[in-house]
């Protein structure tokens, strides 16, 4: 049994309807989780830790999260520091030749 065209016609454009609020709810859901790297966090970082434990340990690989321009304090840099930036603050950790920490530091961050 075939629909008539006008049933066709607004069966799509209902179907069109459902999928973009479903995409606008998935965005926006994916967004509203603040993400926070913090005192607490840089404290269960340890001398030794593999990079995987690292990024286990603060939930996400190493990046900028932070939803404003957010300029740390300036510290010591390096070949093997990578950044875990939020508008809380940021976490440098650096890893030696065989991918474990060697060093850490906790940066408070302003926004400007």
């Amino acid at each position: 049994m075939r629909l008539p065209t006008s049933y066709r016609f607004w069966f799509l454009i209902t179907a069109i309807g459902c999928f973009l609020i479903s995409a606008c709810v998935v965005q926006f859901a994916g967004r509203s989780r603040k993400i926070v790297f913090d005192i607490d966090l840089y404290d269960q970082i340890q001398i030794g830790m593999t990079r995987e434990e690292v990024v286990s340990t603060l939930g996400r690989p190493p990046g900028d999260y932070s939803t404003g321009f957010v300029v740390p304090e300036s510290g010591r840099t390096g070949y093997n520091a990578f950044d875990w930036i939020s508008d809380e603050g940021r976490i440098r950790v650096w890893f030696d030749k065989d991918d474990k920490v060697e060093d850490s530091d906790d940066l408070a961050a302003d926004l400007v």
